[in-house]
């Protein structure tokens, strides 16, 4: 019976001249480098956001249950790459295969939370009724993404039946082509609402009449939220090997989780940075390159809606203020709320 076979002899003819691409070590520098700049740049913007903006938005706490995922899951792998330290591949193989399941549940929770967070935070950029399409738009798209998300992580857990038995000699598992083709769409979904997320708000900022310096300043900042989605790009060449259905899927197995890894902390980082400018204006008050102006935000006649268009300018002027208050969280230390 397989069950009375060490773990070490069954797993041999998959681990064979494997030990170059599963590197403990590799696996623990990536996620510990990457768990130090998420670490710093979030608790910046926290206390940026607390105690100076003196505003905590529903991102930062999204931000901050995305966070104690990574955490969690950064601390996952620090016992991975330690039991595969002690006791060597072989030995570890199935508690791998589970290990690595698992890692991948925590991988796109946190990718969900992350653009829920950067979804939340233009919709209080984009205010309603003024800016109304824009939101549904917003939250329809990113509704479907994590609905899809959602159930693309349980079919990919549960894909060859119940993930804890691995030492099964014959999974029924779903087909390969299709896994991998889900694999696809997901990535290419988080791309698209990466792009989704960082376009329509910078149309708001782009039809406004800032000046051409404070709008590339602004838009800057909001390009940031997609710098996750170049990691992503990279990552697509090297979907399947996160499917675990053959020794062939081991091969630069490391290769694909450091891009996963780095996909999230990257977008996480930047996310968190794209907060720290009124920390910049302290620290530099004469510095011109961040933006000295506080002028007001206006909004061009043709940005609103016909309906609001004509409303009377004191209506129109409570809806441009509540642009006005969050955009300038980029360029002031002051509470505009």
């Amino acid at each position: 019976m397989a069950d009375n076979i060490p773990d070490a002899e069954l797993a041999a003819p998959y681990v064979e001249g494997l030990s170059g691409d599963i590197n403990p070590v590799f696996f623990f520098a990536n996620h510990a480098a990457a768990l130090v700049l998420v670490t710093v740049l979030l608790a910046v913007r926290l206390y940026v956001r607390k105690f100076m903006v003196k505003a905590m938005g529903k991102d930062d706490y999204l931000l901050i249950a995305a966070y104690f995922v990574f955490l969690g899951q950064t601390l996952f792998m620090f016992y991975y790459a330690a039991e595969l330290v002690r006791n060597g591949l072989a030995a570890e193989y199935f508690n791998s295969i589970i290990r690595i399941q698992f890692w991948g549940v925590l991988y796109l929770t946190i990718l969900v939370l992350v653009r829920i967070a950067i979804a939340a935070f233009f919709l209080r950029v984009l205010p309603a009724p003024a800016f109304n399409w824009q939101r549904y738009t917003i939250i329809i798209s990113v509704g479907l993404y994590t609905l899809f998300s959602i159930i693309y992580n349980f079919v990919q857990l549960f894909s060859c039946g119940d993930p804890l038995d691995v030492r099964n000699p014959d999974p029924k598992c779903l087909d390969l082509d299709a896994m991998n083709a889900l694999a696809l769409v997901s990535t290419i979904l988080n791309m698209l609402i990466d792009w989704l997320l960082t376009l329509l708000p910078a149309t708001v900022i782009y039809k406004s009449s800032m000046s051409w310096r404070n709008k590339c300043q602004v838009m800057a900042v909001m390009m940031l939220g997609a710098v996750g989605s170049i990691i992503s790009i990279v990552r697509i060449p090297f979907l399947d090997l996160g499917i675990l259905v053959g020794e062939h899927q081991w091969a630069n197995l490391s290769t694909y989780f450091v891009l996963a890894l780095w996909e999230n902390s990257v977008a996480m980082a930047a996310i968190s940075a794209a907060a720290l400018k009124p920390l910049m204006r302290k620290w530099f008050p004469s510095d011109s390159t961040l933006g000295t102006s506080n002028a007001p935000l206006t909004m061009q006649p043709d940005l609103l809606p016909p309906d609001v268009e004509n409303d009377s300018l004191e209506k129109s002027g409570e809806k441009e203020k509540d642009v006005i208050a969050v955009v300038h969280q980029l360029d002031s230390t002051e509470e505009k709320f």
